[in-house]
């Protein structure tokens, strides 16, 4: 059986190598390498969001020259035209309930929209969505 003399002597050990770690970890922390990668990562973080926001903005503006042109490619990308369903949700519950397809509903929207689109009842509005989109490799738009 365990003593108590052995718990209080485990504990003092843990301790003990609990103190080294906390302070190897102090002094990384204040290492010229840690200062570096943190503020690699707020480089990092600044450029994330500047990338975000150059993406959107073209984006948007492929997806307004398609609503005025009509074209769907560009440079670098396309404009994708997605379906689009709209309905309240506890209309859509009701309507779920009376025609005893209750479990179309968990099938996120694909179950849905399968029971809805045979009977276009009043509440549900079909729609398009157009978005622009990125080519994963941007490569060849490179200035050498």
């Amino acid at each position: 059986m365990t003593t108590i003399t052995e718990i209080a002597e485990k504990r003092r050990e843990y301790k003990e190598v609990k103190d080294e770690l906390d302070e190897i970890y102090r002094q990384l922390s204040l290492s010229t390498f840690a200062v570096e990668a943190q503020n690699q990562r707020l480089v990092v973080d600044d450029m994330a969001r500047e990338l975000g926001e150059l993406e959107n903005e073209y984006k948007t503006h492929m997806v307004a020259e398609y609503e005025s042109t009509g074209e769907k490619k560009f440079d670098g990308g396309l404009v994708k035209i997605y379906k689009t369903m709209d309905y309240d949700p506890k209309t859509a519950l009701e309507y779920a309930i009376s025609e005893r397809a209750i479990g179309v509903l968990s099938l996120k929207k694909a179950g849905f929209k399968n029971l809805v689109k045979s009977k276009l009842p009043d509440f549900v509005t079909f729609g398009e969505e157009a978005k622009g989109t990125l080519s994963a490799d941007l490569s060849e738009f490179l200035i050498s």
